[in-house]
């Protein structure tokens, strides 16, 4: 089986999994907040997301609506493996790659980005990466369980939003 050609959020998700098979921190709840800051930063930064995936507030922190679907794809293709694993005290859901992702739906711009957020929280832990996700506006002001806007990103303070004060990006700083 094939992955739908369109499903960019998918191989967001299956590019976040491979770029990570090897950081023992890298679960479920860490995927969520990656695939969440990519669109998120790249909708501040370019007034549209990379993948046009939605996301709700959960109390962990923003959730990926499709995340579950996309794993189900991933599976069925052949293309990532499902376990468990304990880190510390928490279960915790792992993903194993069994090949490399095929990002070619992604323009340039969308890679350096996705490439970006892999590089500034790939190797945080999911609670820390839960902590921040609560200090960024658009997770704040969304009810509980409710669809977080992207459009609130625009009244984003200085602490998550990733452009600088002049309104240009602040992307490799």
């Amino acid at each position: 089986m094939s992955l739908d050609s369109t499903d960019k959020f998918t191989r967001m998700v299956h590019y976040f999994i491979w770029r990570g098979r090897s950081i023992p921190t890298i679960g479920k709840t860490v995927l969520y907040k990656l695939c969440y800051f990519s669109d998120f930063d790249f909708y501040e930064m370019n007034e549209r997301s990379i993948t046009g995936s939605r996301y709700r507030k959960l109390e962990r922190g923003p959730a990926p609506f499709s995340f579950d679907a996309a794993i189900r794809d991933l599976k069925k293709a052949g293309s990532v493996e499902e376990g468990e694993a304990v880190l510390g005290e928490y279960k915790q859901f792992k993903y194993a790659s069994l090949k490399e992702p095929d990002t070619s739906l992604f323009s340039e711009e969308e890679l350096e980005v996705i490439a970006w957020e892999f590089e500034r929280f790939g190797r945080w832990t999911a609670n820390a990466l839960s902590e921040f996700s609560h200090k960024d506006v658009p997770w704040i002001i969304a009810d509980d369980n409710g669809e977080i806007s992207y459009e609130a990103v625009f009244y984003r303070d200085p602490v998550t939003s990733v452009l600088d004060d002049e309104g240009g990006s602040a992307e490799g700083e």
